[in-house]
């Protein structure tokens, strides 16, 4: 039988902190910047359009496989 490992408290002492180290942090970290999408508010900037414009023309560009959308929170997020 394995012998469990004393994890320490957090502050409040309340539940039992789980330690991760940096390289969790540094993993996440690029898994997060691969997955990163902009939002038609932030291409309309660099464009120099509307925001609804952009978000209508990516819009297509997805249907079309040309680009990736994902929905993040209540608006969709673009990527190449």
């Amino acid at each position: 039988m394995k012998e469990k490992k004393e994890r320490p408290r957090t502050e409040n002492k309340a539940r039992f902190a789980k330690e991760f180290n940096d390289d969790d942090f540094i993993k996440a970290l690029k898994k997060c910047q691969a997955e990163a999408t902009s939002s038609a508010s932030e291409v309309a900037d660099k464009v120099g359009c509307s925001p609804r414009y952009a978000k209508d023309r990516l819009a297509q560009l997805a249907d079309q496989k040309k680009i990736e959308k994902k929905m993040k929170g209540n608006t969709w997020g673009f990527k190449p």
